[in-house]
């Protein structure tokens, strides 16, 4: 059975802020962390990102998808300000399995099997 969730906001360092939900004092259900370098809005599991969510940076990289224990798993995508994106699988915050990689603006499109990261 569930425990109950406690909504919360905490605040860190003067750069750094959650909101959302807390199960035993750590990240629980949907929640928003801010920090300096990026935002993730999504869900959390035991103090990690886990299920969907999203990942911007502030330097402009942008994920989507799908989380398990902290790491990228499952079905994600990541977008560069250069146009580039990664559309496909990841396990263990790396790319695996398929995937397409578009370059915008040069219609191109790569679409592989990626094993360990490498196509």
């Amino acid at each position: 059975m569930e425990k109950f969730i406690t909504l919360m906001t905490t605040s860190f360092l003067a750069d750094e802020n959650y909101v959302g939900g807390y199960k035993n004092g750590k990240y629980h259900g949907k929640g928003t962390y801010t920090s300096d370098n990026w935002k993730y809005v999504g869900e959390w599991k035991d103090d990690k990102k886990h299920g969907k969510g999203t990942l911007t940076f502030l330097n402009g990289p942008k994920y989507v998808g799908e989380w398990k224990n902290g790491k990228r798993n499952g079905t994600g995508t990541l977008t560069f300000p250069t146009g580039l994106r990664y559309v496909g699988k990841w396990k263990d915050d790396k790319k695996y399995g398929m995937g397409t990689i578009t370059f915008l603006g040069r219609d191109r499109k790569i679409h592989s099997k990626f094993v360990s990261h490498v196509v």
